[in-house]
């Protein structure tokens, strides 16, 4: 299988541009077709989480998929990006391979052993489905990634317990404050991993949440949907 996978992470990229290549969760069937007209590959599938956006390509050869990759993400993505190109990396074949099963079984993430990635995989892959642009070698590999994240977290110990960058912030603030019931928080953004920490304050019976971000009405929209002020 001539497999690509071209992408950038938190490892490769500061926040600043990874926020403004990741594709929101409601433009990913659209953002699938256009990135499979550009690339022109086989098969091709799209991920992108607030940490990694990774294209999976089917065909092509390794540059290509990479030249594709650029126009795409350049093309797609927030206006004032610059020089993309550094913050990429590029894996063929069996390194290709190698990552996506560590990316599957929560090896490759901020936090090690987090789960979210997993069914953020399952999402991208099943969208893919949908848009016609995976087939047989895709889903196949898919499928063994999968199972090689379910054994992984079955077999060892990584998983034992919830584990995810908001859910280490949480737990920090236990450990320094200890009692969270008479303590305020302020949460700076309104993304999915500032909901997963409001939640975990929450449920830690904290006495106020205050939610800062720059959209004003996607702090509003949070501080309804969760509790909080705005």
């Amino acid at each position: 299988m001539r497999l690509n996978i071209i992408g950038l992470n938190h490892r490769t990229a500061p926040i600043k541009i990874r926020e403004k290549v990741t594709i929101p969760e409601d433009e990913l069937a659209k953002a699938n077709r256009i990135f499979h007209e550009t690339a022109g590959g086989d098969e091709s599938m799209l991920l992108s989480t607030c940490n990694r956006v990774e294209t999976f390509v089917v065909g092509p050869t390794e540059e290509e998929a990479r030249e594709a990759t650029l126009d795409f993400l350049e093309d797609y993505s927030r206006p004032g990006i610059e020089g993309l190109d550094r913050y990429i990396y590029s894996l063929h074949g069996e390194a290709a391979m190698e990552h996506l099963f560590k990316v599957a079984s929560g090896l490759d993430s901020m936090v090690m052993g987090e789960s979210q990635i997993t069914g953020q995989l399952k999402i991208a892959h099943a969208v893919a489905q949908e848009e016609g642009t995976v087939g047989m070698d895709l889903n196949q590999l898919m499928s063994y990634a999968l199972f090689t994240a379910k054994k992984i977290r079955t077999d060892t110990r990584i998983s034992e317990l919830p584990v995810s960058v908001s859910s280490v912030a949480v737990e920090l603030a236990r450990k320094i404050f200890e009692d969270l019931t008479r303590r305020k928080v302020l949460l700076i953004g309104a993304g999915k991993m500032s909901r997963l920490a409001a939640r975990g304050f929450l449920s830690s019976g904290i006495d106020q949440l205050s939610i800062i971000n720059r959209t004003y009405e996607n702090a509003v929209r949070m501080s309804e949907e969760l509790g909080g002020t705005a």
